[in-house]
């Protein structure tokens, strides 16, 4: 969440937020509470894992709006989201007669 206040009374001290980078952005932010979230599902192997957001503050003056702009930097941390894989699936082993306890069968 992100937050910023003006002094001034009445409307002219509400402040509303945006998202002001140029690209769009996986993220989107509460115009009213600043609160920044997701828009789409994050996945750590496959997109970048730093995002730099421009957030833009606003004012509701009057006669014109006064505006200020803040970096919010978000780092993406991995996730143990993926199960481990076998490389053989199907193995066919034959064990001999003699093999002695404790001795290598196969690697899988």
């Amino acid at each position: 969440k992100v937050s910023a206040s003006d002094l001034d009374d009445g409307e002219n001290g509400y402040v509303t937020y945006s998202i002001a980078n140029i690209h769009p952005q996986p993220f989107t932010i509460d115009y009213f509470t600043g609160v920044i979230s997701t828009s789409e599902d994050l996945d750590y192997e496959l997109m970048p894992r730093i995002y730099n957001l421009k957030i833009r503050a606003s004012d509701w003056g009057s006669p014109y709006r006064r505006e200020v702009e803040a970096p919010v930097t978000i780092t993406l941390n991995n996730l143990n989201d993926n199960k481990p894989l076998f490389e053989n699936v199907d193995c066919d082993v034959t064990v001999p007669r003699d093999l002695g306890v404790g001795e290598q069968i196969t690697t899988v």
